[in-house]
């Protein structure tokens, strides 16, 4: 009897204790709500800075070209048109060259040298043209950058020879207002990082004691239970294990959006690494009737991240499982290369995709109509995932299915694809450039 009562009163104490560990997590989810609405505050104010430089922008006197790496002119302002003496001229979408003459292209690749190094050419004098007629003006050519510091554009501010002062006013406007948006963009990309930070410890900490203490209960540790608290346990077990993995996808996503996801590359050898996936995998097919089969027979070595792509198939595979048969299903996975590329897939007999809903599976939180009288786990949120993973690796992904047949993914990357490989491309890409 004594030990029945002490049994009784540790289940009592571990259900407070669950009932204290809601109440922590109710107060997580404020906090959470107070970072979000911090972070639209930052981003009101970023656009107000934005709202700064587009109204000097519009407003110059001067004439201000922006366009992209390709020389296809983005956008220009007024002065543009009062430089080139109509009212309703429109240069954008056109090559910038267009409005060049052929000695005035050559000088302004001259001062190529003098961009790359300073990041601005100054003063530089060519002829414009417009409807056969000359137009002598002097440029400042600016290279425009990103966040990350890639250049996407140049900026080019168009002034008629004797208006220099205006020229230095804009420039220095023009400085400050980037300066300020630069610093902007800083300070909201270490809220980015706080805010990820913040929400993986405050969202997933009071997750494990309730987990943890309900799994205790379930296992009797304290004491008999009956069926009607058994089944309230595994309820609460079993959201607990839901709510890990949702916030885990959703925590993965918000850092792919944000680009914060990070890799890790390493020498991998092809067949084994198919092998670990079967392996790591398997557990799921215990106590079905599906068959699992890995179809791999090529070896070779290339360098990616092993458990992003581990992340993929787990995913992927998850996914067939829920559309094949208990009882006749069967899922592949396979990997083959060509000389360039590796191809990775999943395949599996389910019931297939309609072709209307192929298109939309990578979007975030969607689910097909599929009229089965069954119900399908999941978030909606692993292969918006996948490709996100696959994206960053620099390869893609697509889906190829049968309604009534069956649904094989495929995703592909290049070899060795490293962050310098990424930038070098980068380079090489700008090199190639017209100018």
């Amino acid at each position: 009897m004594y030990t029945h009562s002490v049994n009784s009163e540790k289940r009592q104490d571990n259900l407070h204790e669950l009932e204290k560990e809601n109440v922590e997590l109710k107060k997580s989810n404020e906090i959470l709500s107070q970072s979000n609405k911090f972070l639209k505050q930052t981003q009101k104010l970023l656009l107000e800075s934005e709202e700064k430089f587009r109204n000097i922008f519009n407003l110059s006197p001067e004439g201000i070209i922006i366009f992209d790496n390709n020389n296809q002119v983005l956008m220009h302002n007024d002065g543009v048109r009062e430089i080139f003496g109509g009212e309703k001229i429109n240069l954008k979408g056109r090559s910038w060259f267009e409005f060049c003459t052929e000695d005035s292209i050559k000088v302004i690749k001259k001062s190529k040298k003098e961009l790359e190094k300073y990041g601005i050419s100054k003063n530089v004098e060519v002829n414009l043209k417009i409807e056969n007629h000359l137009i002598p003006v002097k440029l400042d050519i600016g290279i425009m950058t990103d966040n990350s510091g890639q250049p996407f554009g140049k900026m080019v501010i168009i002034s008629k020879k004797s208006e220099d002062k205006q020229i230095e006013f804009i420039q220095r406007a023009y400085e400050q207002l980037l300066k300020e948006k630069v610093e902007g963009l800083e300070r909201t990309d270490k809220l980015k990082d706080e805010f990820i930070s913040m929400a993986s410890h405050e969202l997933k900490t009071p997750l494990f004691p309730i987990k943890f203490q309900s799994k205790t209960l379930l296992d009797e540790t304290y004491g008999q239970i009956n069926e009607e608290q058994k089944n309230s346990l595994e309820e609460i077990y079993g959201n607990c294990k839901k709510m890990e993995s949702l916030i885990s996808d959703l925590l993965d996503l918000q850092k792919i959006n944000l680009g914060r996801l990070s890799l890790d590359f390493q020498e991998i050898e092809l067949k084994k690494f198919m092998t670990d996936v079967y392996n790591e995998n398997k557990i799921f097919f215990d106590d079905k009737g599906i068959e699992f089969s890995n179809g791999t027979s090529d070896s070779l070595n290339f360098k990616s991240d092993t458990n992003r792509l581990k992340q993929v198939f787990k995913n992927l595979i998850l996914n067939s499982l829920d559309f094949v048969s208990n009882d006749s299903g069967k899922i592949q996975i396979s990997a083959s290369h060509n000389e360039n590329e590796i191809t990775f897939l999943v395949k599996d007999n389910g019931i297939g995709i309609k072709k209307e809903d192929i298109d939309k599976i990578f979007e975030k939180f969607y689910k097909a109509n599929f009229s089965q009288n069954r119900e399908f786990g999941g978030s909606g949120l692993g292969l918006a995932i996948c490709q996100g993973i696959i994206d960053i690796l620099g390869g893609k992904i697509w889906v190829e299915s049968s309604v009534g047949i069956g649904t094989t993914v495929y995703f592909q990357i290049p070899f060795n694809i490293t962050n310098q490989n990424r930038r070098l491309r980068r380079v090489r890409q700008n090199e190639n450039s017209d100018y």
